[in-house]
């Protein structure tokens, strides 16, 4: 009788945990190591001007809250067709600052980013509308917005982490600031200079 209850309890060291019961420890620090490479798609993903390959890095049934549109969109179909219409400006996305949450099975990021937009090259023979249109661009190109954003990322069944929900809402004081200014470095008491040109007020982060 000893030597049987000696190999079941030997038996049950062998059988493997449920879920629930393993130690997950490490889950957040592994999370949390995908952070760079996460948010480094998402801005290299923008820089490509492909709303279809944007939205391919939402989930199915991601719920985007973006900063230029007062519509809610829900799934890839609706977030592709939100992007369409920012890629069109070319916004170049750049990470400010960030703060994380990690846990197994999901990764919140929250921070700042900042967006400028490209302006297109005069051609040739320009006529007078398309010369006008063209310092608008140009006048864009040199205003800097700045947004406060909230990723929320986990993996799909096949293990690739996608965006579940991201929520974009533009500073107040986004537009009163020339491109490259810090907002930190200003001594107190002292008023932000402000550009020779306000950026148009739709010019916000995604």
């Amino acid at each position: 009788m000893p030597r049987l209850l000696s190999c079941l309890l030997l038996l049950l060291t062998l059988l493997p945990l449920p879920a629930g019961a393993r130690d997950h420890t490490d889950c957040p620090a592994r999370a949390a190591g995908l952070v760079d490479a996460l948010l480094d798609r998402w801005v290299s993903r923008l820089a490509q001007g492909d709303p279809q390959a944007m939205a391919a890095l939402y989930a199915p049934e991601a719920y985007l809250l973006p900063s230029r549109s007062d519509l809610p969109r829900r799934g890839r179909g609706a977030i592709a067709d939100y992007f369409i219409q920012f890629l069109a400006d070319r916004p170049v996305a750049r990470l400010m600052t960030r703060d994380t949450t990690a846990a197994c099975d999901e990764l919140t990021v929250m921070g700042i980013y900042s967006f400028s937009f490209g302006a297109v090259p005069e051609p040739a023979t320009a006529t007078t509308a398309e010369a006008v249109s063209r310092a608008d661009d140009v006048a864009r190109a040199e205003q800097v917005a700045r947004a406060r954003f909230t990723f929320v990322f986990g993996p799909d069944a096949a293990g690739d982490w996608l965006i579940r929900h991201h929520h974009s809402s533009q500073q107040p004081s986004s537009l009163e600031l020339p491109l490259g200014h810090d907002p930190t470095l200003t001594a107190p008491g002292q008023p932000v200079t402000p550009p020779a040109t306000t950026a148009p007020q739709q010019a916000g982060g995604a």
